[in-house]
């Protein structure tokens, strides 16, 4: 700092006790609001120099790392529990009534939790001109006769040439006149009293106007001349040395009677320039401390929190056309305002908290724009002299292009549409004020465990699975933000040498993984501007060559970065393992291919006829005798005509019967012959399978996509071991692609969508030039489709399978490209189990795009003359599919839906025996207990639901004398046990969620002994064990049949009661006893000791049973022991479970 620099405040709040607007009839500002100044909730704005990190005041209590510790020089209250390291200074506290007795100067006593301007020592090393300034606005239409009012307090042994204060005013504009100038009476003495008692005599009391100031604070009044609109008051002062402490607090102006009264101006309303942007609050809060009730902990942060949001972002709508750096502070300032709000969510009211965190999200967003466009317009400056001519003419087109972009963003930034400010700060005041009339012992310590680990929790899991994908790499980024914004809001929570050790690490992560993703968006960015242009633009070429460079940039860049990551020399990404209580790497599980080859089936694809001729063999599986394939091409024209051409027809047609004949000299047992997607989208799809019947003599069975999938899944399972992967099980047909989501093994989701190879090539051609707008017109459709019907992950996924055509095509390339001249040698054998990374089939994407469709097979070793003009679309379905899933590692699987037919088939041979007929249950009941065994399931707590469930069942049937009725039935029966049983099987996924993901698991599990109707009662009755009811926007719910819909509703009543009565999970009631006493019906809950808890936890979800039953529902206790009586339980607060 130069030595005529001065640190300058612009603040549009009053301190302490805030100014406020009165009536007119009173004709005053006056002090209605409290003194913390939360309630006001007005913009403060503040600006400082170097060594300040951006709050209210200077100095190590608030995070810096220059000033100090007896340094301080701005707006401050004194925190719950003083720290040496983060309070104000020790001029300043007056503990003579708290934790120090003994102590002999302050003026903020113990019990003072206002907010003040304090300085002390602002002359130091960090601030050599040693003054600060400041000054409040105030909007004085038709006020006149004004007079200003400030408390103010001081206490030291001052001298007159070091020590200055000034206070001065202006109206719209005019000369600065004096209003309140300090002093040093250097003759003089003063007796200053403390809080505790004591009485400390110092030399040179500090004046203000003449008039002697003490410890404790004093109204001062001085009046002005004049009227106008807008009435500036200005602060200039300093102080030299620790031991002596100004404060002033409490800043009025007051009219005349009869007047208007002056009104303290927001900063919307203002206009005025600051000489160095508005920072955004720094990292650390002081004032904190483990033992500290976590309310009080909540108000002040959130105060904080929420304050600085609003701040920086009206400062960036001011300053950030020319401060950029003002954009980055608010894009900060409201992330961190997020973690606070998710820190304490459990402590505010939601509908206001909701309100904040969408004001939040608009406010970040607007800030993004403007800051994305500078940042990438400044980065492809900086590269265009690095870049060949063609992409560094490209360079300069898209740099002129975002600067183009740039002044719109700010005018939305500014305009700031999408964000009602108003409104936020109504929504802060709510939380504050919720905050203030919580009365708790809980402390900031016990309440930091849950955010911390949670945090923590969800980036270990991340960092555990393969970070292998540029979206997972940038979930990290995300992760860690997360961890870092709420480690430093519990910092005094968490042990020191832990968090010194951890924070760093995840610094100088995110620095790396930052620097990544702005390569990445700025790639994204090109690309996207050339796909906007037309095929023939003159530039085009240009942005294409730059997208090409920087994918290799970025590509580079991330290979470095991973190699860093997975260096267990490398401090950073070690420390931050560690500190995870993870090991130093992570290997990805290996998969290995099967040794046993299994067919028998025949199938009509979109694209390909196949029949296999096999051998079911005595020890289970079957060989191969015969192996036919001619592609049909059913699909071809689906796209654009809607029907299957005639010629496809006849082919198919001649080659089923051909194929019928072969299969007849093997002297088969049996031909099963299937249709998938081009028969079942195609609206001839009747009559050509009507055609092909009547010409080969035998059955045509079009199948559903969620059977095409589960056959899929059914082959890969076969062949790998899946139980301890998350997995994605992909098959790319002609006409659709199916995709599997397992969890360890279980299908969790199932996804047929319209992306065929022959299908996108029939409604976007064959992609013969690598910049062919046909290609990005694809993809932008690929993308579309998968985002509009895939979510993103739920669980990071270890690898996807892939089935079907065009995955064994590119694994024949892959192979190929690994092993040249190996092409003629290269069979299905070879390919089972390849494993190829998604930059690879990238690569591959690439090659065969800029091959032309007609030199594809002569040029690509390993590539099919059949599969030549379909294959780019179909590797551009799997690329994309392989993004969407956030999945790097792709293997392939040489069989597919065939193999799961054929799989099914051996299951139905007398005298076959494959390893899943031998493990065929006996009963429904026992499928459903294997399942839930796949699953993990928490065994004794899901069977003594089961068993209570249908103790409650058999018992009501009697009792409602309901023999007969559509829901009092052994199939009833059956389905609420099966569902008993497998209630909590969404575990396996995780917690908050498990109700759903049991129902996904349970439909997709295809279990023997269980109608696909069955299946679906089953699941909907475990997805209603716990939170929400049936509703009836609840489509899986209303797809049900009516009856249905009544029984689930009536089943799932039982089970909510039955899981209720095990809320501890300790099996505490043995057995449940109903009587019924029309309307009433108790249920007696027999256990040793009185269960209030897990009778609570079924009172709270007895509403669904009184509802679908129409009984009032009573509990009492019934001792196992026959000596105690039964006895009624203590009443609870009735809480419905929250939904």
């Amino acid at each position: 700092m130069g030595k005529k620099e001065t640190l300058t405040m612009k603040t549009l709040i009053a301190i302490g006790a805030i100014a406020t607007v009165a009536t007119a009839a009173n004709a005053q500002i006056g002090r209605a609001v409290s003194a913390d100044g939360l309630d006001n909730f007005l913009s403060e704005t503040i600006t400082v120099a170097p060594g300040y990190d951006g709050n209210a005041m200077l100095g190590p209590a608030f995070g810096s790392t220059t000033w100090a510790p007896g340094d301080m020089f701005g707006i401050t209250s004194r925190p719950a529990a003083m720290d040496t390291e983060f309070d104000i200074p020790f001029a300043m506290a007056d503990d003579s009534n708290g934790s120090f007795p003994g102590d002999t100067a302050g003026i903020i006593d113990a019990n003072d939790n206002g907010r003040f301007f304090g300085i002390v020592d602002s002359v130091n090393g960090d601030n050599p001109a040693g003054n600060g300034t400041a000054s409040w606005s105030f909007d004085i239409t038709g006020a006149t006769g004004l007079s200003v009012n400030i408390d103010f307090a001081a206490m030291g042994d001052f001298e007159s040439s070091n020590d200055l204060v000034g206070f001065t005013w202006s109206i719209d504009g005019s000369t600065p006149a004096a209003l309140f100038t300090g002093s040093v009476d250097e003759a003089g003495a003063l007796d200053y009293t403390l809080a505790g008692g004591a009485v400390v005599n110092l030399s040179d009391p500090f004046l203000i106007n003449g008039n002697v100031l003490n410890n404790v604070f004093q109204t001062l009044s001085a009046g002005i001349a004049g009227s106008g609109s807008t009435l500036t008051i200005a602060f200039d002062g300093q102080f030299d040395g620790g031991s002596e402490a100004f404060a002033f607090r409490n800043i009025e102006v007051v009219p005349t009677p009869g007047t208007a009264a002056p009104a303290l101006a927001s900063g919307a309303g203002l206009s005025y320039a600051r000489a160095t942007p508005v920072p955004a609050p720094g990292k650390w809060i002081r004032g904190l401390a483990p033992d500290m009730r976590a309310h009080k902990a909540a108000s002040r942060i959130l105060d904080i929190r929420l304050r600085a949001a609003i701040e920086t972002f009206e400062c960036a709508q001011s300053n950030g056309a020319e401060e950029p750096d003002a954009i980055r502070r608010a894009r900060v300032a409201t992330r961190r305002a997020r973690s606070a709000l998710d820190a304490f969510r459990k402590l505010l009211p939601r509908k206001a908290a909701r309100k904040l965190r969408r004001h939040l999200k608009a406010m970040r967003r607007l800030a993004g724009e403007p800051r994305a466009l500078g940042l990438e317009r400044d980065a492809l400056l900086e590269l265009i002299h690095d870049l060949s001519p063609e992409a560094s003419a490209g360079a300069a087109y898209a740099s002129g292009v975002l600067d183009e972009r740039r002044p719109a963003a700010l005018s939305r930034l500014r305009d700031a549409e999408s964000v009602d400010l108003e409104d936020y700060r109504k929504q802060s005041i709510a939380c504050l004020k919720a905050l203030g009339s919580i009365d708790s012992d809980r402390t900031l310590a016990k309440h930091a465990k849950k955010p911390v680990g949670s945090a923590r929790s969800a980036l270990a899991d991340h960092v555990s699975a393969p970070l292998d994908t540029l979206d997972r790499l940038h979930e990290l980024r995300l992760h860690i933000k997360r961890l870092r914004y709420t480690d430093e809001l519990f910092r005094c929570c968490t042990d020191a040498e832990e968090f010194d050790r951890l924070y760093p690490a995840m610094k100088a992560v995110q620095k790396r993984l930052g620097e990544l993703n702005d390569t990445h968006e700025l790639h994204a960015c090109v690309e996207s501007m050339a796909e906007q242009l037309d095929s023939n633009h003159p530039i085009r070429a240009a942005l294409l060559a730059l997208a090409s460079e920087l994918e290799r940039r970025r590509d580079e860049e991330r290979d470095r970065l991973l190699a860093w990551w997975n260096d267990p020399d490398a401090d950073e990404p070690a420390a931050l393992r560690e500190a995870l209580g993870l090991d130093a790497g992570v290997e990805s599980p290996t998969l290995e291919p099967p040794s046993i080859e299994r067919c028998i089936d025949r199938a009509i694809e979109t694209a390909v006829i196949r029949s296999q001729q096999n051998g079911a063999l005595e020890e289970g599986g079957y060989r191969t005798l015969d192996d036919e394939k001619v592609m049909a091409r059913l699909g071809k024209g689906i796209a654009t005509t809607g029907a299957i051409a005639e010629d496809s027809i006849q082919l198919a047609a001649e080659t089923v019967n051909r194929m019928r004949h072969i299969a007849e000299g093997y002297n088969v047992s049996c031909i099963r012959a299937i249709a998938t997607a081009a028969v079942r989208d195609a609206h001839n799809g009747d009559e050509a399978v009507k055609a092909i019947e009547s010409c080969a003599g035998i059955r045509i069975e079009r199948i559903s996509e969620d059977y095409e999938a589960k056959l899929a899944y059914r082959s890969v399972a076969e062949a790998f071991d899946i139980n301890a992967l998350n997995t994605a099980i992909v098959d790319v047909g002609g006409g659709s692609t199916e995709i599997v989501i397992t969890v360890k093994g279980v299908v969790e989701h199932v996804y047929s969508l319209p992306l065929g190879a022959v299908r996108l090539t029939e409604q976007f051609g064959k992609l013969d030039d690598p910049f062919d707008q046909q290609y990005f017109d694809m993809r932008a459709f690929v993308k579309r489709t998968l985002k509009e019907n895939i979510p993103r992950p739920e669980v990071p996924l270890h690898c996807v399978f892939g089935t079907g055509g065009t995955f064994r095509a590119l694994g024949y390339i892959s192979v190929c490209r690994q092993t040249p001249g190996a092409a003629s040698d290269v069979t299905p054998i070879a390919v089972r189990g390849h494993e190829m990374q998604a930059d690879e089939i990238r690569h591959i994407l690439h090659w065969v795009r800029k091959t032309a469709a007609d030199q594809r097979a002569s040029s690509i070793p390993g590539l099919s003359p059949d599969r030549a003009d379909i294959v780019p679309a179909g590797i551009l379905i799997i690329d994309r599919v392989m993004k969407r899933l956030e999945c790097n590692r792709a293997l392939v699987h040489d069989r597919g839906i065939r193999d799961g037919l054929l799989l099914e088939l051996l299951d139905d041979l007398p005298d076959v025996h494959s390893d899943s007929s031998s493990k065929r249950q006996r009963t429904p009941i026992d499928s459903a207990r294997t399942f839930a065994q796949k699953c993990n399931y928490e065994e004794q707590h899901s069977e003594h639901v089961a068993t209570l469930a249908t103790r409650i069942f058999d018992q009501l049937v009697g009792l409602s004398n309901a023999n007969g009725e559509a829901w009092a039935t052994d199939e009833s029966r059956a389905l609420l046990e099966a569902a008993g049983v497998l209630h909590d099987i969404g575990y396996l996924i995780n917690y908050s969620k498990h109700h759903k993901h049991a129902y996904h698991l349970i439909v997709h599990s295809d279990l023997p002994g269980y109608t696909s109707r069955e299946l679906e009662i089953v699941a909907n009755i475990a997805r209603y064990h716990r939170r929400s009811e049936p509703k009836p926007g609840h489509p899986r719910f209303m797809r049900l049949a009516k009856p249905d819909r009544e029984l689930v509703r009536r089943l799932a009543g039982i089970l909510r009661i039955a899981d209720g009565l095990d809320r501890t999970h300790t099996q505490h009631v043995k057995d449940v006893v109903l009587e019924l006493d029309h309307p009433t019906l108790t249920m007696y809950a027999v256990a040793d000791e009185i269960p209030s808890v897990d009778v609570w936890g079924a009172e709270r979800k007895s509403k669904l049973f009184q509802d679908a039953f129409g009984f009032d529902l009573r509990f009492q206790w019934r001792p196992t022991s026959p000596e105690k009586p039964a006895q009624q339980i203590p009443p609870r607060a009735q809480h419905a479970e929250t939904p």
